[in-house]
């Protein structure tokens, strides 16, 4: 993510007409000047490429046809220039590579019921057919089909892509290193999916709560090293109240927090947790039950479910039968919460909201842990992957450079000036904490793999009222083990 913001800084110093003073109320010549003002940038492509042109080649981009959902990806499509910056980012991307390369890129979006999508994919491989030359999903996580769990039997290697470099700026090689099992990688990030840094973990707060309830500013919490797990469920407990007074703590009430067990999740690797590390060599040194773990794991579980401050919502119920997780949402909303945690893409459904909030990242162990860590929500966050039986190996990655360069001057740009400082963020100090939180942006490979189906189990242990942590975990680790196994099986053949 450092590589990100930094060709962003590039691409707004290069365009003077681009002000730090702008503003979201000024966001409709915000977007005018940030198109016209990287004009001279975004005819830059990589000068590695060779001189090649593919004749009209329709370039066929697999997505889910799930708008609006965590894992829609809107960098690829755009059939014209609407006034939509993001989307005349992608029109004016998509149109230098059309220009530049003679093929034409097209985003087949199909069924996301019950993951069709994928299972269409699979069975075009399977078939040796050639109906797509990407997909597009979610990285891994509780699903069978993220890219990680694809990668062994549908996708083609990287290193079979002769034009992908990851050392190129404009492709997230540390990222993608991060997921290299047994020596290979097979999925592909960068600027060309920048939805991808919207899954990253983290904590909205209600300023207006804030202002009225604690005696601290948060922003200078974090900054001064003192955001800690104690810091988090202490101010969560001071805005805590029976509204309606009739002792029972409900949805009708006020909340320090509204919390999840993956939101738990989330706290484990804030805290310096992890269920594996990547060795150079390629295998994976499995930490599931480590002490550093279950001692984290073991404080966040009285976190949430502590009733005198959070409301956790894999437990709690409905008046009128409905959805938990939107209820959870609709609390905050209301300024019925201190905090709300989640991706970042989570600040979508509060873009109306009446109070004022502001973005933190989640908290650390204590004040003896020195940096902030932030981790991606595998299941928030996507990567794309060649099909096993590529066609052309060769032009599918010269396609893909080009788009992923291209994306630099246009799509990044337009992402982080607009979507997230004019749109999703209300105040400058949100604007730096995000620095702070893609600074700190990590991923863990187990996690991702869903191997033993952890990232359903995990949660799931942190839900219950007795601590079986411990217990719980080392069983956990013998059937992460196994499957962790047969995914080195998998990538030998």
């Amino acid at each position: 993510m450092k590589r990100t913001m930094s060709l962003l800084l590039i691409a707004l110093l290069a365009g003077s007409a681009v002000s730090c003073g702008d503003t979201a109320a000024d966001s409709t010549d915000t977007n005018t000047s940030a198109a016209d003002s990287t004009s001279a940038e975004v005819t830059y492509f990589n000068s590695e490429l060779p001189d090649k042109t593919f004749g009209g080649y329709e370039f066929r981009i697999l997505t889910t046809d799930e708008v609006g959902s965590i894992r829609y990806s809107y960098e690829f499509d755009a059939e014209a220039e609407n006034g939509d910056i993001m989307n005349d980012a992608v029109f004016k991307r998509n149109t230098l590579v059309e220009d530049k390369l003679d093929v034409v890129i097209t985003q087949v979006a199909e069924a996301s019921s019950n993951d069709q999508f994928v299972k269409n994919f699979k069975q075009d491989v399977l078939a040796g057919d050639h109906s797509y030359d990407v997909l597009v999903n979610w990285i891994g996580g509780s699903k069978a089909d993220g890219i990680m769990s694809l990668g062994g039997e549908y996708g083609l290697e990287v290193s079979k892509l002769p034009y992908i470099d990851l050392d190129s700026p404009w492709w997230d090689g540390e990222l993608m290193r991060q997921t290299a099992v047994g020596g290979k990688i097979f999925g592909l990030s960068g600027d060309i999916n920048i939805i991808d840094n919207s899954g990253v973990w983290c904590l909205l707060f209600n300023k207006d709560l804030a202002n009225e309830f604690l005696d601290e500013d948060l922003y200078d919490t974090v900054n001064s090293g003192k955001w800690t797990l104690d810091a988090f469920n202490k101010t969560a407990q001071a805005v805590t109240f029976d509204l309606d007074g009739n002792g029972t703590m409900d949805t009708d009430d006020r909340w320090g927090a509204t919390v999840s067990a993956n939101l738990g999740m989330g706290m484990m690797w804030s805290c310096g947790g992890s269920f594996g590390t990547l060795n150079s060599d390629g295998t994976v040194e499995l930490t599931i039950a480590s002490e550093r773990n279950l001692e984290a794991l073991a404080k966040i579980q009285s976190i949430v479910n502590d009733t005198s401050a959070n409301l956790l919502v894999d437990t709690m119920k409905t008046k009128d039968g409905g959805s938990v997780w939107v209820a959870h949402r609709q609390l905050f909303h209301d300024g019925n919460a201190l905090y709300i945690g989640g991706p970042l893409n989570y600040v979508d459904y509060f873009r109306d909201m009446e109070s004022e909030y502001g973005i933190l990242p989640l908290p650390k162990y204590d004040e003896n842990q020195k940096e902030y860590i932030s981790t991606v929500q595998e299941w928030c966050a996507t990567m794309l992957m060649v099909p096993r039986n590529a066609e052309d190996p060769e032009r599918t990655s010269i396609i893909l450079d080009a788009m992923c360069s291209a994306a630099v001057n246009t799509i990044t740009p337009a992402y982080y000036d607009v979507v997230l400082r004019a749109k999703l963020t209300r105040d400058e100090e949100s604007y730096e904490m995000l620095d702070l939180i893609f600074d700190s942006r990590q991923f863990d490979v187990v996690y991702a793999f869903n191997w033993g189906k952890i990232s359903g189990k995990a949660p799931s242990s942190l839900k219950k009222q007795s601590s079986t942590i411990a217990s719980d975990f080392a069983t956990l680790a013998n059937a992460v083990e196994a499957d962790y196994q047969n995914t080195l099986t998998l990538y030998a053949d």
